[in-house]
């Protein structure tokens, strides 16, 4: 929290307010849950949902003091609404994140701040797929392909990007809790 804090005030030093948080914290792994340690379970909510607590509550207390209000966006997942084999923590992080977005949207209403949240589906990376699926844990992943995937393909970044970028904008003032899924079925 004193890190999340004093990135807060840089921020404000330099720029003189903050308008736009995007929340994208993700620690993940695959496991099986039953060969889970609690110290693997506590790690990725504390990265997760800890962390996007404190750098919302830091920044919202921000744009309540500045009167101004502004737009809180946190990248979430399909698997928040749905749940996955094997990766529990994230899951139950990601389902936190969101349902943390669906309260503020309501409570922090009143001080003009916007809360919303993105569910996308996969959007490969060098880094993320390096350690979702490594060598030897393609069997695991059987049946999670493109197929699943109403728009049939990976996502492209800067379709992710487009939409983050709409959801902050001043052109998007009426959207709160707009729960914007770029692949998947989410219900």
């Amino acid at each position: 929290p004193a890190e999340v804090d004093a990135m807060v005030k840089a921020a404000v030093d330099r720029f003189g307010k903050v308008d736009v948080l995007i929340n994208n914290a993700a620690g993940n792994f695959l496991q099986m849950t039953e060969k889970l340690s609690p110290n693997a379970f506590g790690t990725v909510i504390d990265i997760v949902l800890r962390g996007t607590f404190h750098c919302t509550l830091a920044v919202g207390k921000q744009m309540i003091a500045q009167g101004t209000g502004g737009s809180i966006v946190s990248i979430v997942t399909p698997y928040a609404w749905m749940g996955s084999a094997y990766v529990v923590p994230s899951a139950c992080a990601k389902a936190g994140v969101l349902v943390m977005m669906r309260s503020l949207a309501v409570e922090w209403a009143k001080y003009k701040i916007r809360c919303n949240a993105i569910a996308p589906g996969p959007f490969p990376t060098e880094g993320a797929w390096s350690r979702l699926v490594p060598p030897g844990v393609e069997d695991m992943l059987a049946g999670v392909t493109t197929k699943k995937i109403p728009a049939g393909r990976f996502g492209d970044h800067l379709e992710l990007a487009n939409l983050a970028s709409y959801l902050v904008a001043d052109g998007s003032g009426y959207v709160t809790l707009g729960l914007a899924p770029l692949a998947g079925r989410v219900p």
